[in-house]
């Protein structure tokens, strides 16, 4: 259990992107709570010094919704909406905690907000995306990401899903990507295991 709170200051945050990097949390790219107003504020947690750190705030565009994700070295903040025109945006950008700096790498082949990823091994894998309402729709595109290789498309999940939750896992020798839950006209309570092939 946590003894220090989340330090959100004024703001009650929700929808950011978070990713670990050893014994450190990141959080970044969140939402001012019901408003649709990005926060541009990033937040490192020490897990054995159980203790908040404020970092320097991630770059513009402000966005939220990102799909996040570590490698075990990077935080990765995958598409997005943007806080100009409430559009999904397709840029990517990693931070590097060695180094306290962001990049920007490949952006997506096309915009995603709403989205989720994991890492396996050298692998990103964004899948889903759209919200399930409204002006996004739910999408059921899989999208496959190595450093010197960019982006590869991959067979869509079964149905569109919004806001999914996405695990990936090697089980058997057998890669695997799980979908759980998301939302697409009301809240899905599917689960959908896919095998990946051809991660080497």
């Amino acid at each position: 259990m946590l003894s220090s709170p989340y330090p959100s200051g004024r703001f009650e945050c929700c929808k950011y992107g978070a990713a670990a990097v050893g014994n450190n949390i990141y959080y970044y790219y969140m939402e001012q709570r019901y408003s649709y107003r990005p926060v541009q504020v990033f937040w490192e947690y020490d897990i054995l010094g159980d203790s908040w750190i404020e970092m320097s705030a991630p770059p513009e565009p402000k966005r939220m919704y990102v799909a996040s994700a570590s490698d075990g070295t990077y935080c990765y903040a995958a598409g997005g909406l943007s806080h100009e025109d409430l559009s999904p945006i397709s840029d990517v950008i990693r931070y590097d905690p060695a180094l306290e700096s962001w990049e920007a790498i490949d952006p997506l082949p096309e915009p995603v907000a709403f989205a989720d990823g994991d890492f396996l091994r050298e692998y990103l894998v964004i899948a889903g995306g759209g919200a399930g309402y409204g002006p996004w729709p739910a999408s059921d595109r899989v999208h496959v990401w190595k450093e010197g290789e960019g982006w590869m498309s991959a067979t869509p999940l079964p149905a569109p899903v919004g806001i999914p939750h996405v695990e990936l896992a090697t089980i058997d020798a057998t890669d695997y990507i799980f979908v759980f839950g998301g939302y697409n006209e009301g809240y899905l309570s599917s689960v959908y295991i896919g095998q990946i092939q051809n991660l080497e």
